[in-house]
């Protein structure tokens, strides 16, 4: 490594912008010393996104200068001869987000392959071709040679637990974990010098969080800057030496990690969340209609013998499951376990829904009619909707296309829907964004917008996927307690999935294990 420098980053006098071109972050000073290893730490209405794109330069400070004087990378990291090599690579949910919707025009795609048979593969996203932006018509290419490109790919598949028959599936195809560890990969064959990483956890299994953790640590121990953005201090890297503590796009305070550990802000992100003892019954909704009472004998959803696989893969093996009125499900298993897909099937996203044995509401997908009446019943939320869903809309309109199934509003609500809109506005006390673009709330606010689309119309069954998925203490706290809120508001039998132990909502009474497409446990 070289650290013959006084410095591997330097910003003097520096201010950011934001997406609306206006200042934050003014007037940074900050220095990275050769050795050190900083991290930031900071909540959802932080601005660590502006901080972390500020870091590879895609845009500009307004003000001052950002110097980079960065270490040549350990031997383990290089690809030699590597014709695109960049010095900085960004992970983060934003370039989750450009990666997916550049190769999807809405969510639900990536099961319809016959509209998608340009995207991507897995193996095409980490080629020599696709890393090199190689020419096919060039002739005489000066990049890496492809033998020594393959052994560095295996290498980092490898790291990441990464079957090579997963190179064979669409990227779309993927779990939200098996992307974000390709995404991890596509960004080491590039051999950058400095890794900035903003929530690199988030949506990761409890056994690959951990294998990102050892990794992470050890490129840093090696002596290479890897600079991680997080909400949680409890995922704070054991070699991080210095924190940077970030507020509403100022730095609040920086120096040695004990000593800020110890600053309020970083115990208020630290503190833990403790569910109430009991959830208070909260008023009914003016406008709800009592529920006619519910038959325990006929389940809501009912899969029988379900099967399916993608190639060689087997995605779902001989999955039984029954879900009662009443019942509020934990649905658990590691990345590519089949989580995703069982419950694309019960939304009735994935074309095999139609030819396999599935029953939601006493209802059989054999029609686009028999669709549509099953989504009226039906609410969810899911990275992939988050990650899809467009800026443009106000949020008051996100909220009312719950009603229409729709991503942006292109029906107009009649008037007992904008009332129920404006109930879960005031209940949620959401008003202060309810006029704002959707695109431009914070990460938080977005997710609780989508949680009140996914109630609005008061569903028999809400599916919730990973809704936690990189929020800080607040956002999470406020997400869990507005479920349990909603679901003895509607009276709704609820699928929930998450990563974390420590994020389960109180009304879960039943859970399903998932692993390899299998049952592991059903309680």
């Amino acid at each position: 490594m070289n650290n013959n420098s006084d410095f591997w980053i330097k910003w003097e006098n520096v201010t950011l912008r934001d997406h609306r071109e206006s200042p934050v972050f003014p007037g940074v000073e900050w220095l990275w010393r050769p050795g050190e290893q900083w991290a930031a730490l900071g909540g959802n209405a932080s601005g660590k996104r502006y901080f972390a794109e500020a870091l590879t330069r895609r845009v500009p400070p307004l003000h001052g200068q950002i110097h980079l004087n960065l270490p040549s990378g350990p031997e383990c990291m290089e690809v030699p001869t590597l014709a695109n090599r960049r010095p900085v690579m960004l992970i983060s949910p934003e370039v989750h987000r450009r990666i997916l919707t550049s190769e999807s025009s809405f969510y639900q795609s990536r099961w319809h392959s016959g509209l998608e048979e340009g995207s991507l593969t897995a193996d095409a996203f980490i080629s020599r071709q696709w890393v090199e932006e190689i020419n096919p018509f060039e002739i005489g290419h000066r990049g890496v040679r492809p033998e020594v490109f393959e052994e560095k790919r295996r290498q980092f598949l490898n790291w990441m637990r990464l079957e090579p028959e997963l190179l064979s599936r669409k990227l779309l195809h993927l779990s939200n974990g098996e992307q974000r560890k390709l995404i991890l990969v596509n960004a080491l064959l590039h051999s950058p010098r400095l890794l900035v990483l903003d929530e690199p956890f988030g949506g990761l299994d409890v056994q690959t969080r951990q294998v990102l953790h050892n990794l992470l640590s050890q490129l840093m121990k090696l002596g290479m800057p890897v600079f991680t953005l997080l909400g949680r201090p409890d995922e704070l890297l054991e070699p991080v030496t210095h924190l940077l503590l970030l507020d509403e796009g100022r730095v609040v305070a920086e120096g040695t990690k004990e000593e800020m550990l110890d600053h309020p802000l970083a115990r208020q992100l630290f503190r833990e969340w403790v569910s109430p003892s009991a959830l208070k019954s909260p008023m009914p909704l003016p406008s709800a209609k009592p529920e006619p009472t519910a038959n325990k004998e006929e389940p809501l959803v009912e899969l029988e013998k379900v099967s399916f696989h993608i190639g060689e893969k087997i995605i779902l093996d001989q999955i039984d499951w029954k879900i009662y009125p009443g019942e509020n499900w934990l649905l658990l298993g590691p990345n590519g376990a089949g989580k995703t897909s069982l419950l694309s099937l019960i939304q009735g996203d994935h074309p095999l829904a139609y030819s396999l044995s599935i029953r939601v509401m006493g209802e059989l997908y054999n029609s686009t009619r028999s669709l549509w009446q099953i989504r009226q019943k039906m609410g969810w939320l899911s990275p992939e909707l988050h990650l899809h869903y467009p800026g443009g809309w106000t949020c008051r309109q996100v909220i009312a296309s719950g009603f229409f199934h729709s991503v942006g509003l292109h029906t107009a609500p009649n008037p007992t829907q904008m009332e129920r809109v404006e109930e879960w506005i005031v209940r949620w006390k959401l008003s202060s964004i309810a006029d704002d673009d959707f695109g431009d709330v914070s990460l938080g606010d977005q997710r609780m917008i989508l949680l009140a689309r996914a109630v609005v119309n008061s569903p028999r069954l809400l599916i919730l996927d990973e809704v936690c998925q990189g929020l800080d203490i607040f956002y999470r706290s406020r997400i869990l307690e507005s479920i349990d809120e909603a679901i003895v508001l509607t009276k709704a039998t609820l699928i929930f999935v998450t990563h974390y132990a420590k994020e389960i909502p109180r009304c879960i009474n039943h859970s399903l294990e998932l692993n390899e497409g299998r049952i592991l446990q059903n309680k």
